[in-house]
């Protein structure tokens, strides 16, 4: 047993079996996150019992980052791993064994490439999400690294998924960093309704310790790359699904879609991904972003755009792709020529569309948050009859989603 190392494996009392067993070393720890959300026990580590310092009750918005934080107060080895219970670094003991022998500083994950830039692709992926104000909150913190979060947030890649293995000391300087911007994120900003993208802090601090990686390496520490492997888990209805097959897995996609079963038409995108190539990849990721805009739609308008669309997701990403792009262009005309030509453009565009005005206020939002653009569009609902799209503007405004 090589005693430097504690690799902490993550997991959920609400984790579903693996199709698989994984292989487990001496070094390996299990700890329950969430703990406090439960009276089941499935470790015999958590993440709250005992723990004076517990963030375990916000687990559902932070994921496995209660359980990294606990680590950061029980954990003294010389090394301080981080895995989740479904996924783990491609390496065998003795690679992870060498590296310590050669005073590597980190292991990360290699970098998951997106089809946009990382400020685009979270704006639109997790469309009600105040990505500007996260910004903020890293600016606020540490101005010193903001330029650079805005270099890596303008790229396509990011390490994923908070799986690192750490020497001790900087494990302690990273979570010192981390753990007070999570904190103001946690109470600045509303929590969503959707169940996944609730977990809006765990993947804030995704993107966040992404940075602070690349930070490291920039300062000149040894970091060295590993893949990660993932065992699916069990689920009956899909256990034994070819995902290699396309055409089954958009012909299943699109059929749940079309039986408004959007939490299994998300679980059968995140399944699939992995077994697509790039291009059926992008569009799988479109797909997800669609479904986001369609829930918020769905969910806090009577009326919207996915009231009139085929019941297919193909179709659907199609136009709602089309009018959000369409949209954007007549505000954007609209903001840089104001004139009665444009503000009919935009109004003509809203009514044709049947986009809602909680719609409008996201792209207004995302993509021109300043006072006049809210004044300006609000004033022009109202003058023309549009209380409802008003109303909704102004919920978003109001942060009601």
């Amino acid at each position: 047993m090589d005693e430097r190392l504690t690799m902490l494996i993550i997991g959920c009392h609400l984790d579903k079996k693996l199709l698989a067993d994984l292989p487990d070393d001496d070094w390996n720890r299990y700890i329950q996150a969430g703990a406090a959300l439960t009276d089941r026990r499935i470790y015999p580590l958590n993440d709250h019992d005992g723990f004076s310092k517990s963030i375990s009750d916000r687990n559902r918005r932070y994921s496995e980052m209660t359980a990294i934080y606990w680590a950061r107060y029980n954990i003294d080895t010389p090394y301080i791993g981080i895995e989740h219970y479904r996924r783990r670094f491609l390496m065998s003991a003795g690679e992870i064994s060498k590296a310590m022998d050669t005073d590597t500083d980190v292991i990360t994950l290699k970098y998951t490439y997106f089809d946009a830039p990382m400020n685009s692709y979270v704006k639109e992926f997790d469309f009600a999400h105040p990505f500007e104000e996260s910004m903020n909150i890293i600016r606020r913190h540490h101005p010193g690294d903001y330029d650079l979060a805005c270099e890596i947030m303008a790229g396509n890649r990011l390490h994923p998924c908070n799986m690192n293995i750490w020497k001790k000391e900087l494990f302690h300087e990273y979570c010192d960093w981390l753990y007070p911007m999570l904190d103001e994120f946690f109470r600045i900003i509303p929590p969503k309704r959707d169940s996944y993208l609730h977990r809006d802090a765990g993947f804030f601090a995704e993107r966040a310790t992404s940075i602070y990686v690349e930070k490291l390496q920039r300062d000149g520490a040894k970091v060295l790359i590993s893949n990660v492997g993932q065992i699916e888990s069990l689920d009956p209805d899909s256990a034994d699904r070819d995902y290699t097959d396309r055409d089954k897995v958009f012909k299943t996609i699109n059929e749940l879609f079309a039986g408004s079963k959007m939490a299994g038409c998300r679980n059968e995108i995140v399944r699939a991904l992995p077994h697509m190539q790039e291009e059926d990849q992008i569009t799988l990721h479109l797909y997800m972003r669609c479904l986001t805009i369609y829930d918020l739609e769905k969910r806090h308008c009577r009326v919207s755009l996915f009231e009139y669309l085929p019941p297919a997701l193909s179709d659907t990403l199609e136009r709602t792709s089309k009018t959000v792009t369409a949209l954007y262009m007549g505000v954007r005309q609209l903001l840089e020529n104001p004139c009665e030509a444009n503000e009919k453009t935009l109004l003509d565009l809203l009514d044709q569309t049947g986009f809602s005005g909680l719609a409008l206020y996201f792209i207004l939002h995302n993509n021109f948050n300043i006072p006049q653009a809210y004044e300006y569009t609000g004033a022009l609902l109202l003058e023309n009859g549009m209380q409802q799209k008003y109303d909704e503007l102004i919920k978003g405004l109001e942060n009601a989603v």
